[in-house]
């Protein structure tokens, strides 16, 4: 499930993954919720659009939420310690006189290093000496000074000139190719080359999730039952045969696996390479030459670029979103009292434009406004001229917009809002689109797949791999009730209906679920029931209510790009039921944890038996971008399983209370 796609200027690297310690901060974080379903449409598995960036960014000169102005920089950290980590040891040490000295921890997860925030001088120079060469997990700290760096520059930025601004970014690139490299960094590599470079890179994601999974056979943390569940990982090291080449044409033919966990099949490429994107998120901003402009920010926000450029020439947007974008900036620019919002200053009215695009020939259009100051009546009247302007429209000869909807929003952040209500202006706030030969209806915030075309080969290869188990014959697979996780508008719960005995879809986004019932409804769909809740909440009402003795359960879980929070895993290994697993990966380097759960050895924090990985066939759904989506079959190891209860309670301990595992990649809880 692609997420994120219109926050390109995301730093990856900032985004928090559950540390030694810390992994109840990052679920409070994610406010626990079991299916992260964000941003549906972002930039996380397509493209580089529309910047979003928070007030204060994690970086070494700046700590986000940190009021204190008195810093030390330790260095010579294990980059796996976590902040709470760090904080309780140093407490111990940090005392003078029996009082402890107050500070805040902050650390990114790639850092060998951390930030110590204190309240006063005096504070911070009765720690330097307490910290200076102490010792922690091995490790002999050096102490430096990290004063605060001011933030001035970056709101100066603002008023520089043209000439300035592209000289900042990159004096060697015309504007026209900067932009191109922000939203489709591969714009100028030949297709077959960018295919190449994808499998490469998905091979050594793949190889590390094999070394993550080896830390589990080193030390004295584990049980030897527990480390003999993950002992198949040393059979792949030197490469294996698979039943199958999955890309030859010759039935029987063998596959050597050359030391992955299981085949890679070669990336599917996409049916068409240009105009795919059928949501997009542009800014209202101004261009180099200080004109009001929508379209998508030249560079880096956190480094002070606010210039915009329109999107004429990117190569993945589509014709009628470009349309739509250039009509409300010519909107803005002619017809409209009100000034576009600035990002510095806090002020202005028009903030954004979000666009849905589909084949049908369906548009939707979410203007995304500021109403800070404004009596209701000049709202209205800016509103009423805007429907108006868009009712003259027309594209091939019938209406460019479907719909028209606004969304009010207010605060700081930059960019569309998922869970804040819109308003519909015109139409019935909804759009259409057909995949596989159904019908879905799309609300404003439901996730939908960017690239359709793609997404048929996408979805139907799911199906397939769901229907058909690599490890057994078709008709063995009987009775399948299919779980559809993170399912969305039921798009691929549907899909499959008139193949199983039952679809069970859960989503936590309520609109969605709406969405699929009627989409249900609409193609005579009446085995499938759609639950708006987390999974962990009705997975045991599932079985108990739904799923037969001799019905085979098979989940097909397609999350957004950072995966699904542990509770879902937990919730999948712990119901022995579920007997295989299509795992759609946007992402699978930030799914990484997903991946290290469903195969790691039973503890009490992830129970039940493992998933052992069997197949895995990555397709490019974003064009000219870094971003390819990666399907896994899984199948249940039950030879996993403790031998009895009360054996598994004693491993599972071990497994879980003491320190957890590393590896290079990846910090394993």
């Amino acid at each position: 499930m692609e997420k994120s796609l219109e926050n390109p200027q995301e730093n990856d690297s900032l985004k928090r993954k559950p540390q030694l310690d810390d992994e109840e901060d990052y679920s409070s974080k994610k406010s626990k919720v079991s299916l992260v379903t964000a941003a549906e449409e972002s930039v996380d598995c397509s493209v580089t659009l529309n910047p979003e960036l928070p007030e204060t960014v994690t970086t070494e000169e700046s700590i986000p939420g940190n009021s204190m102005s008195f810093r030390l920089k330790i260095l010579n950290l294990s980059k796996y310690f976590g902040t709470k980590f760090i904080e309780k040891e140093l407490k111990k040490s940090l005392i003078i006189n029996g009082q402890s000295i107050s500070f805040k921890c902050r650390k990114a997860p790639t850092w060998d290093y951390a930030f110590l925030s204190f309240t006063s001088a005096d504070d911070l120079q009765n720690a330097r000496p307490l910290l200076t060469s102490l010792i922690l997990k091995g490790k002999v700290l050096e102490v430096q000074d990290a004063p605060l760096q001011l933030r001035d520059q970056r709101n100066d930025n603002r008023n520089k000139s043209k000439d300035s601004m592209i000289s900042k970014i990159d004096s060697t690139k015309t504007p026209d190719i900067l932009l191109a490299d922000q939203v489709t960094p591969l714009w100028n590599v030949p297709y077959p080359k960018q295919l190449s470079s994808q499998q490469v890179k998905l091979r050594k994601t793949i190889k590390n999730w094999k070394k993550s999974l080896h830390e589990f056979l080193k030390g004295n943390i584990l049980s030897p039952f527990q480390k003999s569940c993950v002992e198949w990982v040393r059979g792949v090291d030197e490469g294996y045969e698979a039943d199958i080449d999955p890309d030859s044409e010759e039935v029987g033919t063998k596959f050597i696996s050359d030391g992955l966990l299981c085949p890679l099949s070669k990336v599917v490429p996409s049916p068409v390479l240009n105009d795919y994107r059928n949501k997009c998120e542009f800014t209202c901003g101004r261009n180099l030459d200080g004109e009001k402009t929508v379209g998508f920010l030249l560079g880096l926000y956190k480094e002070g670029v606010t210039s915009v450029l329109d999107p004429k020439d990117t190569l993945n947007v589509s014709a009628t979103a470009k349309k739509i974008a250039s009509l409300f900036q010519e909107f803005i620019r002619t017809k409209s009292t009100l000034d576009i919002y600035d990002r510095i200053k806090k002020q202005g009215f028009w903030r954004l434009l979000v666009t849905r695009t589909y084949n049908t020939g369906d548009s939707m259009a979410i203007v995304q406004i500021c109403p800070t100051d404004l009596p209701r009546e000049t709202i209205q009247s800016e509103l009423d001229t805007m429907v108006k302007f868009f009712s003259e429209q027309e594209i091939n000869g019938h209406a460019l917009l479907k719909t028209l909807l606004v969304q009010e929003h207010a605060g700081h952040h930059n960019g569309f809002i998922e869970n804040q209500p819109t308003t519909t202006l015109t139409g019935d706030g909804y759009v259409y689109e057909e995949l596989l030969g159904i019908r879905f209806r799309i609300s404003p915030t439901a996730f939908f797949q960017i690239n359709t075309a793609a997404t048929e080969l996408l979805y139907t290869a799911v199906r397939d791999w769901a229907l058909k188990p690599k490890t057994e014959k078709p008709e063995e697979e009987k009775g399948v009730v299919l779980l559809d996780l993170c399912c969305g508008t039921g798009t691929i719960g549907i899909s499959m209906a008139p193949h199983v005995k039952k679809v069970i879809g859960v989503d936590i986004v309520e609109t969605a679920i709406e969405d699929a019932k009627v989409n249900a409804e609409a193609n005579g769909i009446t085995n499938a029931i759609f639950i708006a809740s987390k999974v962990e909440d009705v997975m045991s009402s599932i079985f108990k209510e739904h799923v037969g003795v001799n019905d085979r359960v098979v989940v097909v879980l397609d999350p957004p790009r950072s995966g699904v929070h542990s509770s879902v895993i937990r919730t999948i290994r712990h119901h022995e039921g579920v007997e295989r697993i299509v795992y759609v990966a946007c992402d699978a380097d930030n799914a990484m944890q997903n991946l290290i759960d469903l195969t790691r050895p039973p503890t009490n924090r992830i129970p039940g038996p493992l998933f052992k990985p069997v197949r895995a066939l990555p397709f490019d759904l974003f064009p000219h971008t870094n971003h390819t989506e990666l399907i896994i079959e899984f199948v249940r190891d039950y030879s996993t399983r403790p031998p009895t209860k009360e054996k598994a309670s004693n491993l599972a301990t071990m497994g879980s209370e003491s320190e957890p595992i590393h590896t290079d990649e990846t910090t394993i809880n």
